[in-house]
């Protein structure tokens, strides 16, 4: 897909990464010197690529792209979910979970590439409660961890603030069972990821058999509580091996309800969405992204 002399919305996250502010203004010159022509929009606080993403549509860019990390690009996907325009990115955060899903780099000149004369696909997105995610939902550890997570912490120590966070959920880990209707099984565990995509948190991959252009969930289950099985779960998922546990499920589904007796945090491509009860579905929406060709 050319984008010489289209025109570009650039919805972009200046706290995003290190350097953020440098790397966007990098990129936005890089695409402008390549013909394109590129407004460049600033958030300023969460909620701002939705309504930004929103305000773009009306525009009718060539294509709008998300400057900064997983949680800018679920903003902007909510606004342009059902949308024929499509999504490119500049990965500017933390984990960058979507860029390595579509085989995207950090190198600013990589996603340039990727935004001028990537290749497009239509992808379909999860729906958790009223908001659309790309990547994965999540209910139990890794929700917690968001949910305690110090995003003072993280923005001056990166992904080392999830590793700390992450030790101290793991000493006093959830143990709240969950109930899981999953097209119409009822299952149970303390812990579930709900995944459009396979990977999850970086490089690794909890929900391996998941792909973006598949119209399904793949659900991970861990069935079993306390600090030394969880040590197992994030140990199987760091060496791709969980889904030999004997006490994980995986499953394939449409569509799914998570019920608990508490009210527990549910993380969506790494931000705080909400909390439990909660329905999972296949969006009826699907999303165009542009990925390197």
């Amino acid at each position: 897909m050319e984008l010489h002399n289209r025109n570009i919305i650039v919805i972009a996250n200046p706290t995003a990464g290190r350097r953020g502010p440098q790397r966007i203004e990098q990129a936005v010159t890089a695409l402008r010197r390549r013909g394109a022509c590129v407004d460049l929009w600033y958030t300023q606080r969460r909620g701002d690529g939705l309504d930004l993403c929103r305000q773009a549509i009306e525009r009718r860019p060539d294509a709008v792209v998300a400057a900064g990390g997983d949680g800018t690009i679920n903003e902007v996907i909510n606004g342009l979910a059902g949308s024929d325009i499509p999504l490119g990115i500049l990965p500017l955060g933390t984990a960058n979970v979507f860029a390595r899903e579509i085989g995207l780099g950090k190198d600013i000149a990589d996603a340039v590439e990727t935004i001028f004369a990537g290749r497009t696909q239509r992808v379909h997105l999860g729906l958790a409660g009223d908001r659309h995610f790309l990547l994965m939902a999540g209910i139990g550890f890794d929700a917690q961890v968001v949910y305690q997570l110090d995003l003072g912490l993280k923005r001056l120590l990166g992904k080392a603030a999830y590793v700390l966070t992450g030790v101290r959920v793991l000493l006093a880990p959830p143990s709240q069972l969950l109930e899981i209707e999953a097209d119409g099984e009822i299952l149970t565990g303390y812990g579930v990821i709900i995944g459009k995509a396979r990977h999850y948190g970086g490089a690794f991959q909890a929900t391996p058999l998941a792909g973006l252009d598949l119209p399904e969930l793949d659900l991970c289950i861990f069935r079993r509580r306390g600090a030394l099985p969880l040590m197992r779960y994030v140990s199987g998922i760091a060496r791709g091996r969980h889904l030999q546990l004997p006490d994980v499920l995986y499953r394939k589904v449409t569509s799914a309800r998570v019920r608990c007796a508490s009210p527990l945090p549910v993380q969506a491509d790494g931000d705080l969405i909400g909390r439990l009860p909660m329905d999972f579905s296949v969006a009826r929406d699907s999303l165009t992204i542009l990925r390197p060709a």
